[in-house]
């Protein structure tokens, strides 16, 4: 699978008001709870990538960003809770306990882009735990799939450490990391309609 990885990391940009939906979503991302709303508004951005529009979606459907976002919260949660599980039991085991539960976090971290891409199409949430089809359309989706994986997690825990070490640029991190889920989300779209 080929795609044009210039053309969809300036997706936002498509949008003649793009700055203003950037600073909304800028600002709603880094307040605690509230931020819930960015999620449901990147599931919207997954939706626009699998139906290949090119526009950022409007900030005038807030009830869908909360039911999304909520939704999105819970499928992560769902996929994560039994490697966190299986983590604070591996953490007692030194550093192969930590390898092995960085394993297992990451690999089922991989299937939650493409479950949130089910739930997306259908606005069902038993579509985001079809197994055998999530997997199928990861198998399908590669190598793009992988790699985007990949290149969001570095991105987004560079994003973190960076946070962490300069808490002044506060607002500058949280720009570039509604930016990142905005445009991983519509990638991970665009991957998933051609799977």
């Amino acid at each position: 699978m080929i795609l044009d990885w210039e053309l969809l990391l300036k997706y936002p940009f498509n949008d003649k008001n793009w700055l203003r939906k950037m600073l909304i979503g800028t600002a709603l991302s880094i307040i605690p709870i509230i931020n819930v709303f960015t999620l449901g508004y990147c599931i919207t951005c997954m939706r626009c990538g699998i139906m290949r529009r090119r526009r950022l979606p409007s900030w005038n459907n807030w009830d869908l960003f909360l039911q999304d976002g909520v939704w999105a919260l819970v499928i992560a949660m769902a996929y994560l809770i039994l490697p966190f599980i299986g983590a604070f039991f591996l953490s007692g085991i030194p550093f192969i306990g930590g390898f092995f539960s960085s394993l297992l976090i990451l690999g089922m971290g991989l299937m939650i882009p493409f479950a949130w891409a089910n739930y997306a199409v259908s606005r069902r949430m038993e579509d985001a735990f079809r197994f055998g089809e999530l997997i199928k359309f990861i198998m399908r989706g590669q190598p793009a799939y992988t790699l985007m994986y990949i290149f969001a997690v570095f991105a987004f825990s560079l994003i973190l450490i960076l946070t962490a070490i300069m808490p002044l640029f506060f607002f500058i991190s949280g720009a570039l990391f509604f930016y990142l889920s905005v445009v991983t989300a519509y990638i991970f779209g665009v991957i998933y309609s051609r799977c």
